[in-house]
């Protein structure tokens, strides 16, 4: 990475990052309108993928479920914030609006003039769950947690053990990495720098679980496991998207880092995992 690049993305990430601890530290209406924003440029960046191979489909009945999943994710649904979207409700409701959502774009495409369905159909389901569920998942897990120490303790442990993740990786990968950990997505990435990153991320987590109260070091180093485990997995996909669709950023909304899917992508399978270890109870 040139100087100037790499100047680019620290002065990008010192704007962004008290922005970010700001809406995971307020929670509620802050993040869910910044997960709505991430929802639709990450809906932007997805049918960039799908243009690129020239493959169409129905934008305009995905783009009312990449609004209403964040928006309805975070109403009340209960009584107590533990019932607000967290547990069965947003279960529920995902799997509702999802199922209906389905049905009307299935019968549209029954009835459309398009030769190629297969790849439509396609395109609209991945597009709609690939660019709503990772970051609306955020949103049920603000809910579920109880109010006050644990909800934050998680919240930005949660964001600080992905920052730490993704720099570790990056510092250790160009130090120390030799071995490829999965050339075929990503040629740059080693397993020395994989390692790095969940180390990075494991004291993090500990460290945030330590300081942030109600202390538990143990669970905060837990919710670093499953971000330093994880997060790499929604990297490599969010690579292998990128080189199908022959582009190197995903867009050029973040000087520096891309698109909301080249920074955001650590959160693909780790945000999910992590309301459903809180949704069990496991977390927090």
């Amino acid at each position: 990475m040139a100087a100037s690049e790499l100047r680019t993305r620290v002065l990008t990430s010192l704007a962004g990052v008290p922005i970010l601890v700001a809406v995971f530290w307020f929670g509620g209406l802050a993040l869910r309108a910044a997960v709505l924003a991430i929802c639709l440029l990450a809906f932007r960046e997805m049918n960039a993928f799908y243009r690129s191979k020239g493959v169409g489909h129905s934008v305009w009945l995905v783009l009312p479920y990449v609004v209403l999943l964040p928006l309805t994710a975070g109403l009340p649904h209960g009584e107590g914030r533990r019932l607000a979207a967290g547990g069965a409700d947003f279960l529920h409701l995902w799997g509702g609006l999802t199922f209906f959502w389905l049905l009307v774009l299935l019968l549209r495409e029954l009835f459309s003039r398009r030769e190629a369905i297969l790849s439509s159909i396609g395109a609209s389901v991945l597009i709609g769950v690939l660019s709503t569920l990772p970051f609306t998942a955020l949103v049920a897990l603000d809910q579920v947690l109880e109010p006050g120490g644990t909800r934050r303790r998680v919240m930005l442990g949660l964001l600080l053990a992905t920052w730490a993740a993704d720099t570790f990786a990056y510092f250790g990968g160009r130090l120390l990495g030799r071995h490829k950990l999965f050339e075929r997505a990503s040629p740059k990435k080693t397993v020395e720098g994989f390692l790095c990153g969940l180390a990075g991320a494991c004291l993090t987590g500990w460290a945030a679980g330590l300081l942030l109260p109600p202390a538990d070091g143990l669970a905060g180093a837990g919710l670093g496991l499953l971000v330093g485990l994880l997060g790499p997995a929604g990297d490599l996909l969010e690579s292998r998207l990128k080189r199908d669709a022959g582009v190197k950023d995903s867009a050029r909304v973040l000087p520096g880092h891309g698109g909301v899917l080249d920074r955001f992508d650590t959160w693909i399978f780790a945000a999910p995992a992590a309301y459903l270890l809180a949704w069990l109870g496991w977390l927090g």
